[in-house]
């Protein structure tokens, strides 16, 4: 048994020193994905980083929490984590990080309107919760969260 651990173990090595994205680069339907993506997650960080910004700033007016902020950071990271395990082929946890990522998102955003949002366990019910905020009854919302729920 031993030797077919050390077996497996030195192709396991093998596969990891052998492990290359490069050839990805140059496939073009890779690219457009990746650049879509990139555009996207771009965008989040920098409104994060504005975010944290105003945090530090002291004439700002304080429109948004700490806790509000610390989980929309959260959820950008989790958006960066998924999108860092899509090029590595991991679909279906980059899809637990995207799952994740709009849980917390609606935990920052939704923050003001649910204390208790914060100390929620299921998803379904965040998402039932928020989806009876009447700011999601009204375009451009309420198209935007029918689209998002229909996911789950």
């Amino acid at each position: 048994m031993s030797r077919e651990i050390n077996n497996d173990f030195k192709e396991l090595k093998g596969f990891i020193e052998g492990y290359s994205l490069a050839h990805l680069v140059n496939e073009e339907s890779f690219n457009i994905v990746l650049s879509q993506q990139h555009k996207k997650l771009f965008s989040y960080l920098t409104f994060i980083a504005e975010l944290h910004f105003q945090q530090n700033e002291k004439e700002r007016l304080k429109v948004i929490s700490k806790d509000q902020i610390d989980f929309l950071t959260e959820s950008c990271s989790d958006i960066g984590n998924s999108m860092f395990l899509s090029i590595h082929g991991a679909y279906k946890a980059s899809r637990i990080m995207l799952r994740s990522s709009i849980e917390t998102f609606h935990k920052g955003y939704n923050l003001d309107d649910l204390p208790q949002i914060i100390s929620t366990k299921s998803v379904f019910e965040i998402f039932d919760n928020v989806n009876k905020l009447p700011q999601f009854y009204e375009e451009p919302l309420k198209s935007s969260a029918e689209n998002t729920f229909k996911l789950f």
